[in-house]
């Protein structure tokens, strides 16, 4: 009788090692699964998808003098580590006017492009000391004097609380002087401005039409735009409050208006068909996913599905 007993207990004890240890391997299994999982998901964000508007440049920008407004949001506030790499990156680009055969940036990824180097931006960035920042920057005019590789207007985005997915109203400006350029970026009631020297090394094309206009980028915009507007003139405090308030839309001084409604006579291709020498009809080219989303006032662009 002993012996049975023993017998059993030894059976039942077999039973429960070897169901434990399958236990333990299927957790593993799963556990290794749900890993996988996550690694395919965070490369798979990794590598996203993202959209860009291309126009041509020529009668929609006047370097002389102008004005760029725009609605924006971003996919991220301003303490969020965007990329855990300690270098300059641009997470989003809202406007950016540069040549066609710079298209491509060069292998460090900084401000430089190929070919002449007449641009002009307004993006964010995130800097190596993990610090989020808007920026104006153009080619036309120096930052400081002494720097004359400094070429950027910025605002901490701490410096509006900046949230993620939220709306906010920026402004940048333009307008040659004898001496340089009186500039100014504004964010949300808060303006900056000041005059620079003009910088020696790019001179004032004739026409603009071997250069684009871009709103978001393919490599990565992190954000949405409701409506972008250029003017060929500086628009006054008083104007600026007044598209903070009731939104942009086109007037006398309007060279161009970007918002939702503009996609439906866009060109859309791949990202992997867009070149240097492709070509940008007149009405635009979408290049990559987006997708329409609320907005501030009514319908907006964002840069990715």
């Amino acid at each position: 009788m002993k012996t049975e007993n023993a017998i059993m207990a030894n059976t039942i004890l077999a039973s429960c090692i070897f169901s434990a240890a399958l236990f333990l391997c299927s957790t593993g299994i799963a556990a290794d699964l749900d890993k996988n999982k996550k690694d395919g998901d965070k490369k798979k964000e990794q590598g996203k998808p993202y959209g860009e508007a291309v126009f041509p440049a020529e009668g929609r920008i006047n370097l002389e003098e102008g004005t760029v407004e725009a609605w924006v949001a971003l996919d991220y506030s301003a303490g969020a580590t965007v990329i855990q790499d300690k270098s300059n990156i641009i997470p989003m680009i809202f406007f950016e006017l540069c040549q066609k055969t710079g298209l491509e940036k060069d292998k460090n990824n900084s401000d430089n492009y190929a070919g002449t180097s007449l641009r002009m931006r307004v993006a964010t960035f995130q800097n190596r000391r993990m610090v989020n920042y808007l920026s104006y920057n153009s080619s036309l005019f120096n930052y400081e004097a002494v720097n004359p590789n400094a070429k950027a207007m910025r605002y901490d985005l701490e410096d509006f609380n900046w949230k993620e997915n939220e709306w906010y109203f920026i402004a940048a400006s333009w307008k040659k002087t004898e001496e340089g350029y009186d500039v100014f970026i504004y964010v949300n009631g808060k303006k900056k401005e000041t005059s620079f020297e003009k910088s020696a090394s790019v001179q004032i094309p004739k026409t603009l039409k071997d250069h684009l206009i871009y709103i978001g980028s393919s490599t990565t915009a992190m954000g949405a735009v409701e409506t972008l507007r250029i003017s060929g003139k500086v628009r006054t405090g008083e104007e600026i409050e007044a598209s903070m308030k009731n939104g942009l839309s086109k007037d006398d001084s309007t060279l161009f208006l970007f918002d939702a409604s503009t996609l439906t006579s866009m060109k859309k291709i791949h990202q992997e068909e867009f070149k240097n020498d492709t070509q940008v009809p007149p009405k635009g080219l979408f290049v990559g996913p987006c997708r329409i989303i609320k907005g501030k006032f009514g319908k907006a662009v964002q840069f990715h599905d």
